[in-house]
This record gives structure tokens, sequence and C-alpha cells, in this order.
């Protein structure tokens, strides 16, 4: 009786670790949704210059501009948020 009831146990220990997955509900599954991100990075190149002119003022209010979600009302707008 021992050896029997030993075997049975076994049997479903066996079964229960051994079967097959059941896929979660659709719900469950629907619930995380993945995205992707993208990231870049910069560096400086050849012909960067620490000295400011026209044209990289020009730059850095065209990209604020961008920034803010705007046209560059004024040169050199600042980000406000």
């Amino acid at each position: 009786m021992r050896r029997l009831l030993l075997l049975v146990t076994a049997a479903l220990w066996a079964c229960a670790c051994g079967g097959a997955a059941t896929p979660a509900p659709v719900a469950a599954r629907n619930r995380f949704a993945m995205r992707t991100y993208f990231m870049g990075f910069l560096r400086r190149g050849p012909a960067w210059t620490a000295v400011k002119t026209p044209e990289s003022a020009a730059i850095g209010a065209g990209h604020m501009a961008h920034i803010n979600g705007a046209e560059p009302a004024t040169p050199g707008a600042r980000c406000t948020e």
C-alpha cells in the first residue's frame, strides 16, 4: 500500500511539473504593451569650435524653438518647461 501511494504521488508530481503550460488569458496578455525607444549619442565633430558665431546662434535658436514646439519668436529663446 505504501509503495502504491508513493507511486501515485510521484506520478502526480511529474504531471504537475512536466505538463504543458496553459497560455495566459487574452486580457492578461494585453495588459502590458512594449514600446520601442531610440537612444542616440552625439559627439563633437572635427569642425567643432567653442567660438560663438551668428550661424551657431541661429542653429541654437532653431533647436530651442523645435523643443518648445513653436517657431522662434526671438533668437536665443529659452525652454521654459
